[in-house]
């Protein structure tokens, strides 16, 4: 390995030249060949696809989608050890992305002018995965999970026809991130293929993901019809170290760099001749026993030096014109050198933080600039998969102040309508008189996209969780005896004493810790009333109901959310490590989840309530589904809350009842929140009724629907191109091939209403229906067939 002295100069700039010469961008034979790839696909989309496929991988393509068994299939062949590594990885990586997340914000700076920015994810992303030698897994989920955390709502995969049958690791990866929607295409026309869109492979927004130097042309190409993550050049490394640093860490550290490719580079910058010596050394002995010797070797000699300092000042001013993708720090004084480092895509601290470690399982993203682009760029993360769009909003008034300036300003740049647009505003006496009314409503409250439903209506409703079963008419008759003969004139009672006995009786708590409600939802509400102001946190697990969000946000606290697992579980690890960190004000648990259907385990609350700060709310809504309740806990720890409805099981949606079960004490303070008279007599009389009743009349109906859930689970999963995930509700999600938006929409020509779940996170490719009776399971069982 050469060794180049800072002192020869013109040495050292002449390699600095040839290390810059490698960007793709200054090869001009390069950039014609694959500029003439991407007009091909974007004339003839599939077909292009297909030729090209034949021409450079040899393979005769008869269909570009990759099918979700044959995806799977490939994944199942990943050795258990790996499995639980990329596991263990995505984990980090996912919690590390999550403290990336962005929020709207507005600012008013005068009266009558609110100006802001909206966070928005973007809607459809493209990752390219390369194939070969070159087909990491680690890359894989370094570019889906920012995405995924983002809220990007479509994540479409493209990867050489080889790729998943080479490297069961990438399959394993992408099934374990719940991506199945890929494409068997490799090189400069996957890249044009996303961009533009063929009969097969949609259109996308943003493309990322690593490549060979065609694939890094063809980004330049297309950038402008697509979003890009970077141009990204040959990988590098530079290791910065003084005479303290071990020698063959050193010498590992630049090998594994090595390795990548014959472009790769290397490098070692060093006060220490001793250590330049011995490196150099170890580097010819270790290389001997790595597979990849022959790449190494020529990645070393093109690329790869030991640059001899005066001083670790002097490194760290060839570190900062090398902009490096990789600096590692092996110094006395690491911090020290780090804060004279200014340009770099990530930075290792000390002898135990190889480079390693961040390509694989520490957390941080290891797609980063490179090519000294770490001058100006960052490493991939969450925001790269968001747009942010200026808000702008002035009043009259607001706007009266600036109408001559901005005229005035027009007509030094010779742009008369644009002074016509300003002066026009300011003459009052041409305006009529109004009133910004919505000046008074909070701004993250406009940005909030109101909770609704579809309005559709159809024989077999399929849609809200509701039973199937009406009330039966034992409990009707009864409820409307007693009805009858109370005076409607009076209020109901203000405090149901006597409700709130039946259910403690029903419910097995203490009546003093129950609050009865217009459905659980108000109970929700007043809850966080009581809790919830700006500076406050909530903590969910998302997909959830969307009300947790929306309720928070609106009394101006701060939403932090744990996604479930790819397989749409409560992510243990990741909520117990969300309370410990975050310590939230209030952790909103719905088990079983709506819209999953997945409950959390018992051990994993426990461990939530005793690491919680703040209060732990389980939304019971189900719970009769899954013949489990963690009511027993409120015994044993005061921060628990339970909320309940009578909408499901209860077969009474339309009266709203809900109750809320908790400590004494709690429950004194958020019935303050209850406004008078909240439930009407009607419901209260219903309520007292039904839980009389519940083994009788309603505990049937209930098995029935679990009887059903499992008959339409097992009938949906013999159904080519759906795949039901398991639940404990009265409902369940189905991925499907076939895009959710028109499977709801050709249900709905059926006369079925289904939900379609696709825009919440994680569910891109799900729609959700509630378990009907019999005959409608069977009617929607033939239509999906």
């Amino acid at each position: 390995m050469r060794i180049i002295r800072q002192t020869d100069r013109r040495a050292l700039e002449e390699w600095l030249t040839h290390l810059a010469a490698r960007s793709v961008v200054l090869d001009a034979e390069l950039m014609k060949l694959v500029t003439s790839i991407v007009d091909d696909v974007h004339t003839r989309g599939d077909r292009a696809l297909i030729d090209y496929a034949a021409q450079f991988d040899k393979v005769d393509l008869k269909e570009l989608r990759i099918s979700e068994d044959e995806l799977r299939a490939s994944a199942k062949r990943v050795d258990q050890r790996a499995l639980a590594a990329l596991r263990e990885a995505i984990r980090n990586v996912r919690a590390f992305h999550l403290r990336q997340l962005e929020e709207s914000w507005s600012i008013t700076p005068a009266a009558g002018v609110e100006l802001g920015q909206r966070i928005t994810p973007l809607e459809r992303v493209g990752l390219y995965v390369p194939g070969g030698t070159a087909a990491y897994p680690s890359s894989v989920m370094m570019n889906v999970v920012p995405a995924q955390v983002a809220g990007a709502e479509r994540i479409v995969v493209t990867t050489p026809p080889r790729t998943l049958s080479e490297n069961p690791a990438v399959a394993a990866a992408l099934v374990e991130l719940g991506v199945t929607e890929v494409y068997a295409v490799g090189g400069a026309q996957a890249i044009a293929a996303l961009a533009f869109g063929t009969e097969t492979v949609p259109r996308v927004d943003k493309i990322t993901g690593p490549g060979n130097r065609y694939v890094a042309a063809a980004k330049k190409v297309v950038f402008g019809v697509a979003g890009i993550d970077a141009i990204a050049g040959p990988t590098e490394v530079v290791i910065v170290a003084d005479d303290s640093a071990r020698q063959d860490f050193i010498a590992a550290d630049l090998l594994a760099q090595a390795e990548h490719g014959e472009d790769a580079s290397a490098i070692l910058i060093t006060t220490s001749e001793e250590l330049a010596n011995n490196v150099a050394r170890k580097i010819e002995r270790q290389a001997e026993s790595l597979p990849r010797r022959e790449i190494i070797e020529r990645s070393l000699k093109e690329y790869g030096a030991i640059v001899l300092v005066e001083t670790l000042d002097q490194a760290c001013e060839i570190v900062n014109e090398l902009a490096p993708e990789h600096v590692e720090i092996v110094t006395n004084d690491d911090e020290a050198i780090a804060a004279r480092i200014r340009h770099a895509g990530a930075i290792f601290y000390g002898a135990y933080t190889p480079e390693a470690v961040g390509d694989y399982i520490a957390g941080p993203n290891h797609v980063l600039p490179t090519g000294r682009t770490a001058r100006f760029s960052s490493a991939l993360g969450v925001y790269d998969f968001v747009k942010r769009t200026s808000l702008l909003r002035y009043s009259e008034e607001a706007f009266g102040a600036v109408a001559e300036s901005v005229a005035v300003l027009a007509e030094c740049e010779g742009l008369a309508g644009h002074a016509r647009s300003a002066s026009i505003r300011g003459h009052k006496e041409a305006q009529k008189v109004q009133k910004d009314v919505l000046q008074s409503i909070k701004p993250r409250v406009r940005d909030l996209r109101a909770y609704t439903l579809s309005p559709h209506r159809t024989s077999v409703k399929l849609n809200q969780n509701e039973n199937p079963w009406d009330a039966p008419n034992p409990i009707k008759d009864e409820v409307l005896r007693q009805f009858a003969a109370r005076k409607w004139s009076r209020y109901p009672d203000f405090i149901p004493t006597s409700l709130h006995e039946r259910l403690a009786e029903f419910a097995r708590w203490k009546p003093d810790g129950i609050i009865a409600g217009n459905g659980s939802n108000e109970l929700i509400q007043a809850l966080l009333m009581v809790t919830i102001a700006a500076g406050k946190t909530v903590l969910i697990s998302e997909p959830t109901f969307a009300l947790y969000r929306q309720v928070a946000t609106v009394l101006g606290g701060r939403v932090e959310s744990v996604p479930l697992t790819s397989g749409l579980q409560y992510d243990s690890e990741a909520l117990q490590r969300a309370v410990a960190d975050k310590q939230p004000d209030v952790t909103i648990i719905c088990s079983p989840n709506n819209p999953t259907g997945c409950v959390i385990d018992d051990s994993c609350l426990r461990t939530l309530l005793q690491t919680a700060r703040g209060l732990v709310v389980i939304d019971e809504a189900y719970h009769e589904f899954a013949e489990n309740t963690v009511v027993p806990l409120l015994n044993e720890y005061e921060n628990l809350i339970v909320l309940r409805t009578f909408s499901k099981a209860m077969a009474f949606a339309g009266l709203r009842i809900g109750y809320l079960l908790a400590a004494p004490d709690l429950v004194r303070e958020i019935r303050k929140a209850v406004l008078p008279y909240n439930l009407n007599a009607f419901s209260q009389i219903a309520a007292e009724v039904a839980v009389q009743n519940y083994e009788s009349e309603l505990r049937p109906l209930v098995q029935k629907i679990i009887d059903e859930r499992e008959r339409v689970f097992g009938e949906l999963s013999r159904v080519n191109g759906l795949a039901p995930v398991p639940s404990k509700g009265n409902f369940m999600v189905v991925k499907s091939a076939t895009d959710p938006t028109r499977i709801f929409t050709d249900l709905l020509v059926r006369d079925i209403l289904v939900r379609d779940v696709s825009s919440y996170p994680m569910l891109s490719n799900y729609f959700r229906i509630s378990v009907g009776t019999p005959a409608e399971n069977d009617l929607l069982l033939e239509a999906l067939r």
